[in-house]
């Protein structure tokens, strides 16, 4: 750990350093694995919900066309388009920790799960859907295990076009 330690203070601010430091040393709780939670405390508002349904129906909207979009460009059916779309937003509704990150699909991913699997299974053939859940099941299962070790910080390290 040491190492690790001294490798990101050459990398990352004094003060983000000790920030993830001390947060990978916090102990594990409902509070800390469903960050919304303590939105009732400070007092989320009535006034609030409505201006976020509202925005929800505003996302919807968009979310809805774009997902059967890529999924078509996936080489998956739209159907499965509208599951990554829910399942997604749904995730991240209860554990995003930030209230402005859009999740969903998203095109650049939906063409690397073509060109990945293509070479695999004929698209919108049942072995390609099978994959295509393979590949999408193992990348959540790698960021949530890095959600739950708190390896977050580590995509600062990574540009944005990787």
């Amino acid at each position: 750990m040491p190492h690790l330690y001294n490798r990101l203070r050459q990398l990352l601010p004094p003060a983000d350093i000790h920030a993830h430091v001390e947060r990978f040393a916090e102990p594990l709780s409902l509070k800390t694995l469903l960050p919304r939670k303590d939105w009732r405390k400070n007092g989320y508002r009535k006034s609030a919900a409505v201006k976020d349904g509202l925005a929800g129906l505003i996302v919807a909207s968009v979310l809805v066309p774009n997902a059967i979009a890529y999924s078509l460009l996936a080489g998956l059916e739209p159907i499965m388009g509208l599951y990554a779309a829910f399942i997604g937003a749904s995730i991240g509704a209860l554990w995003g920790s930030s209230r402005y990150v859009v999740t969903g699909p998203v095109g650049i991913v939906s063409l690397l799960t073509l060109t990945s699997l293509v070479s695999l299974a004929e698209p919108n053939t049942p072995a390609f859907f099978a994959l295509a859940i393979m590949l999408a099941t193992t990348v959540g299962v790698i960021q949530f295990a890095m959600g739950f070790f708190r390896l977050g910080f580590m995509l600062r390290l990574i540009p944005h076009s990787v």
